[in-house]
Parts: C-alpha cells; structure tokens; sequence
C-alpha cells in the first residue's frame, strides 16, 4: 500500500463548530515567487478592499482562471474586482522575504470533520474499518482512508488505505494482519484544509480465524460446497512422483505452480482415478501403456464415483507429504460441489469467483464464504465470460490474498498420453469425483472467455486435481 505524501504551499485550517458564519480576520504568509491562496470565503470580498492594507512590489500578479490584475507604478492594474467565494487564487511576490496578507473574511463553520467508524468482522488476519469526511461544499478531498498500527495515534506514515476522494461514509478491509495482537486505527482525510486524523480505535485480531482445526497443507478460508459442508482447499495443485518403487504425493508449493512437461520427474496432470485400488503405481501415466480408451478406469470399475468409500481411486486417499502425510484425509470434490462453489453459494461480498492473472499465470480465484469486497478491489466478479487480464495481481499482493484465504487455479491445460501437453496457460480442466458414463467424467474448466461446472471429457487425459478435506 502507498504512502500519502501531501505538499501544500498555502494552507489554513479552521476548527470550527457550528454551520452559522462569523467574520474573523484570516492572515496568509506570502513567500518570494509564486503561491496559491484558497480563500474559503462564504460572502465576495472587494479586490481594492483586501488589499489596501498591504503593501505589493512592482511586477506583483494576481490571477485566476479568468481574472488577473499586476501591480505597476503603485497600483493594480486588471480586470479582478472581487475576491468570490471558493476561487483559488495564484500570487506571485517580488519580495525578497515572506509577507504577510491579511483578510477580513465571513468564514463557514464546519469546515470539515473526519470520524472512525466502529471496527467489525475482526479475524485473525482482517478487520474492516472505515469513516466518514463532512466538508463543506464547493471544498475538496484529495485523499481518504483509514491509517493503523501496532502503536497508538496511527498516521499516514504507518500502513493505510487509499479510500477515494469523496465525502461521505467509507469502508475499507485491513488485511495481511498478524494473529492475537492489538492494533490501532484512525480514519484521515486530506482536503483543502490540511491532513485531519478521526478518533482512534483499537481491536485484538483472533488467536487463528476463530478455528484451531486447519489442516496442514490448507489455505486458510472456508468455502460452502453445500447448504451443510464447508472445504478446505489445498495449498496447491496435486504432484506426483514415481521413484525407486516408491511413490511421493505432495502439494505445489504455490497455488500458482503448474508443472505441464518441465517436470524433473514430476506429474501434476493426471488421468480420472489415477490413484488406483492399490493407490496407484502408475498414477503419472493417464491410462496404462495403451492409447485406448477402455483399459484404464477408477479400480477397474466403469460406473464408479470416486467418493463412493468402495474403494480407493481418490487421490486424497493417499498420504500427501506436505499435507498431513496420513491417508484418508482430502478428497475431490463432485461434480455438484464445483457447481456449489462457483455458482450457488453465498458470501459476505456476493463475490465468488474472479479471472485473474497471478504472478503471470492466467486461472481463477476464488474468494472465501467471509470475504469482504473492500479488501481488494477486483474486476467483473462472477462473470464467467471476463479475460485473465481482467485482475492482474502481483506476487507480493497475492501473499496477502491467500493469506485472507483466497484460492487460486492456475490454467494447467491438459496432457495427451504420455508426452503431449495442450493449452497450458491458457485452460484450466479440474477433476470431479464424478463420473458420467463408461468413458466420460465431469470436470471443472475454464479458459479466457467461460467457466463450466458441468463439462464431461474422456477420463483417459491427464488434467489438475486440486483437493479439499472437510471443516467440522
């Protein structure tokens, strides 16, 4: 997040408590060459008035956007007879010091007022916050947002939101936060009048999400997959190496990570069912040694969901190293579980799904059943026909994504027989536990311009498996 660094060359703020006016005399330093003057008048004031107490050089100028007058041979010389309510006005001195100009002005009260808006939804790594900025009309707002740190009396110079330009109410979500500490927040505005500093509030962030219970290997966030399941996901996609007789199973490091054929041994596309009744080893191959359709099936039976507990054809029945390292614990998710996520659930934000670039790769992110719109904003949520480029997130922004619980599918493409690989960085295919008939499956798939829950290939190609184990 930026930091906010405010020059003004003229500036005076005014505390002020009611919405009647008053008049009060208002003096403004003028330094050596150009200035702006913001005159917050309510009522105009005469030019020849104004400045009759104070003593100009020659060549002096005064201008607006349609008026200028320059000082010569001891007086003013131009077409401005009035100072108007909310002008600003340009000064340029030939002093060699700074002067002083004085005004009689009619100010406004309630010139501006910044709040801190009650803290709610207090995680263990987010918060939302926000304000409110009251300004009269006809003054601006240059920035706004809500400033916060481990220390009280937060400023702009610690981290802090960038919230708009508007008056009004405002909501922004702090994220990326450490667990069980205190910290301090303050809404600010920067108008006219200078930089101005709500009431503090503090909050202590949760010991871990409220839940104690995440799995090794999981992102941190809940996702319905019904009106009665909530999922983890896995940190990553699902890899496999067959080695020396024995056979790792483990998660991609990062969520973004696809292998395709720069593998090092590694396979992350499989074919439907490739963990086998014997759990699997010829998983890396997407059926058999043959290029038929028919030899290669979940345990050898046609019409088998993998989730049925007959057997054990799920990938997640294995033991994954980076994921617990015990068999049984993750699973896939069917066919109508998929549709549920992209589709059916609700969230806090309505928001679901997102095309997004991460890190360069092209895929999908999906946001948890508590995010909150004000934490980061994305483009065209939901919208299944939006590019990749629609969201193009950073490494660095994407570390404190995913540790708000966002998940992402990278746009693996898909893998033909032993050696050919198709539409990587450009197509996503995600198995489901489902079959359709003896030789198609549903699986999960997106590319640039659409998203299907429901698309049924042969399960003989390799493609993703990204897995999931349950929330109590």
């Amino acid at each position: 997040m930026k930091k906010i660094s405010v020059l003004f060359v003229i500036l005076f703020a005014f505390v002020l408590t009611s919405r009647q006016s008053f008049a009060q005399e208002v003096t403004i330093t003028i330094t050596p060459g150009w200035n702006w003057i913001a005159c917050p008048l309510m009522d105009t004031l005469d030019f020849e008035e104004a400045m009759g107490a104070f003593t100009p050089m020659a060549g002096d100028i005064i201008k607006s956007r349609y008026h200028f007058a320059e000082y010569y041979e001891g007086m003013w010389v131009g077409n401005i007879q009035q100072f108007f309510p909310g002008v600003g006005y340009h000064y340029k001195s030939n002093h060699t010091e700074p002067v002083t100009l004085t005004f009689q002005m009619q100010l406004p009260v309630l010139q501006m007022v910044v709040t801190t808006s009650e803290l709610t939804d207090i995680t263990a790594s987010s918060v939302v916050a926000g304000g409110t900025v009251t300004i009269n009309e006809g003054n601006h707002i240059y920035a706004r947002g809500v400033c916060w740190d481990t220390e009280q009396m937060p400023t702009v110079d610690s981290d802090h939101t960038s919230s708009g330009t508007e008056a009004g109410a405002f909501t922004a979500m702090l994220i990326g936060l450490t667990s069980n500490t205190t910290y301090y927040v303050r809404a600010y505005a920067v108008t006219d009048f200078g930089l101005s500093y709500g009431e503090e509030q503090s909050f202590t962030t949760l010991e871990h999400s409220g839940n104690d219970t995440v799995p090794e290997g999981a992102i941190d966030g809940l996702f319905s997959v019904s009106t009665t399941q909530q999922v983890y996901f896995s940190q990553g996609n699902l890899q496999y190496q067959y080695q020396d007789s024995i056979g790792i199973w483990r998660f991609a490091e990062n969520q973004y990570d696809y292998l395709g054929n720069a593998n090092n041994g590694w396979r992350d596309l499989f074919g439907w069912g490739t963990s086998g009744y014997d759990h699997g080893a010829s998983c890396y191959q997407p059926w058999g040694t043959s290029t038929t359709y028919g030899d290669y099936y979940a345990y050898g039976n046609w019409n088998s969901n993998l989730s049925d507990q007959s057997g054990m054809a799920d990938w997640g029945y294995n033991a994954i190293s980076n994921g617990g390292n015990q068999e049984n614990l993750w699973r896939t998710l069917s066919q109508s579980e998929w549709d549920y996520v992209f589709f059916v659930r609700s969230t806090i934000s309505g928001i679901r799904f997102a095309k997004a670039t991460v890190n360069g790769v092209h895929g999908v992110v999906l946001l948890p059943d508590n995010w909150s719109e004000s934490a980061y904003a994305l483009n065209d949520t939901n919208v299944t026909g939006a590019p990749y480029e629609t969201n193009v997130i950073t490494d660095s922004m994407w570390e404190v994504l995913e540790a708000c619980g966002v998940v992402f599918l990278p746009a693996a493409g898909y893998r033909y027989g032993a050696s050919s690989y198709n539409y990587q960085n450009s197509y996503g295919y995600y198995w489901s536990s489902t079959y359709d008939d003896s030789r198609y499956v549903f699986s999960m798939d997106f590319a640039d311009n659409w998203v299907y829950s429901d698309d049924s290939f042969y399960r003989y190609f390799g493609r993703s498996v990204r897995l999931v184990c349950n929330a109590e």
